[in-house]
């Protein structure tokens, strides 16, 4: 890994889930710990499945900021994970969650894959100013945007 930071977008790729598991050991939570914490937190707010609607996304983006304070005990949400759980919302409905599935059973796994994917980006290169998926193209997240 070098430290100079280049000027050109580099391409996203997607992350393993090593890679994505070694992301959050660098944020203090392990994993399968922030993917039961997140179920939980769903539960709690009366959701056991994805919906496809914004109030849906921001009970989503709360409670998975929930779980992360919950499993890591800090106080904080760092600015680059809450703008990548932002976006990650927008992502996720066109990933493998369908309404049947339960969220144990795609949502918060491929939810935290997806802000484990994306936040060394964020943290590396900063974000735009409203948070907004600058990177990428709108259809599902993992191809870099042709600015």
């Amino acid at each position: 890994m070098t430290s100079s930071i280049s000027q050109e977008k580099p391409d996203r790729v997607d992350v393993d889930t090593e890679q994505v598991q070694e992301i959050y050991n660098n944020y203090g939570v392990s994993l399968p710990d922030l993917e039961q914490a997140l179920v939980e937190c769903l539960q709690e707010r009366g959701w056991e499945q994805y919906e496809d609607t914004e109030k849906f996304r921001d009970e989503l983006q709360r409670a998975f900021e929930d779980a992360y304070l919950q499993e890591t005990g800090k106080i904080v949400i760092p600015e680059a994970l809450d703008i990548a759980a932002k976006d990650a919302t927008h992502w996720i409905k066109n990933r493998r969650c369908s309404t049947n599935g339960s969220s144990s059973d795609q949502l918060a796994p491929t939810f935290t894959a997806l802000v484990g994917a994306v936040l060394p980006e964020y943290s590396r290169r900063g974000l735009d100013p409203h948070g907004s998926v600058q990177f990428l193209h709108s259809n599902d997240g993992t191809q870099p945007s042709p600015n």
